[in-house]
């Protein structure tokens, strides 16, 4: 969603960069020993990438942030009221 955002001029993105890909293509799988059910190797299917609106693969590529928030140990509790303060502030600094 972020990287519709920002490859198309939608709005300014704060907080901390999505993760920069898309599951629809993947899933996991765990192979087993045959009737004990042990696990004995785990791996992940992946059939496609999925293209950005600016013609760039997504995956491990994520839309850039405007306004770098971090959330920390410290700021938890308040981190919500701290995005939305800041896009507020944006927001009254362009006349809306």
């Amino acid at each position: 969603f972020m990287s519709i955002v920002s490859d198309n001029d939608l709005g300014r993105i704060l907080g901390m960069p999505p993760g920069g890909y898309s599951n629809t293509w993947e899933w996991f799988e765990v192979l087993t020993f045959p009737g004990t059910g042990e696990p004995v190797a785990g791996f992940m299917w992946s059939i496609g990438h999925t293209i950005r609106p600016n013609g760039d693969v997504l995956e491990g590529n994520p839309a850039l942030v405007d306004d770098w928030i971090p959330l920390s140990p410290q700021n938890a509790d308040e981190y919500y009221g701290l995005l939305l303060g800041r896009a507020w502030d944006y927001l009254e600094g362009v006349g809306f």
